[in-house]
């Protein structure tokens, strides 16, 4: 029977159950005038299982590592580049094509150039076409009818020529 942020215990003169808020502890002040909940994210340098030789675990500093600036590295980093400022052909230089402009490319265990979901072609129909012409929707859901899978794409050159021959077959 506990509540969040109470402590419940029994008082012992009395039998009476008593809730109370726990004591605050010195890092985590609520101080108001402090503008922050003090050293609560720090532990204390005796609780620190590493020795440096500096009493306050704050003292000891940072130092970088001393190597070589990247060959990458963008412009405006230093001082110096910063005053000087950047041309506009730097900064075109460093533009990356975004990601949705690369053309996907179908995963290797694909079907070959499978027709996806048909639907009526609209233009063949208004121009007095027959009801026989189909447009390729594009592949949907992963699964396809019988007919649509029985449908595959074929190159239009190759379409050409194999009329063609035919119609030379039948005429000799």
């Amino acid at each position: 029977m506990q509540r969040t942020g109470a402590v419940l215990w029994r008082e012992v003169s009395t039998g009476a159950w008593v809730v109370g808020m726990s004591e605050d502890t010195p890092a985590t002040s609520t101080d108001p005038a402090l503008g922050s909940e003090g050293d609560s994210n720090q532990l204390p340098g005796e609780d620190t299982l590493v020795e440096r030789g500096v009493d306050d675990p704050l003292d000891e500093g940072v130092a970088p590592p001393e190597r070589p600036r990247p060959a990458s590295a963008h412009f405006g980093e230093t001082a110096w580049e910063e005053a000087r400022g950047e041309t506009l052909d730097q900064r075109v230089a460093q533009e990356e094509p975004e990601v949705w402009e690369v053309d996907p490319t179908p995963p290797a265990n694909r079907e070959e150039l499978r027709a996806g979901r048909l639907v009526e072609d609209d233009d063949a129909v208004d121009a007095g076409g027959t009801d026989g012409f189909a447009v390729d929707a594009g592949v949907s859901g992963g699964a396809a009818s019988a007919e649509e899978a029985a449908v595959h794409v074929i190159e239009e050159d190759y379409v050409v020529d194999t009329v063609d021959d035919d119609l030379t077959d039948e005429v000799r």
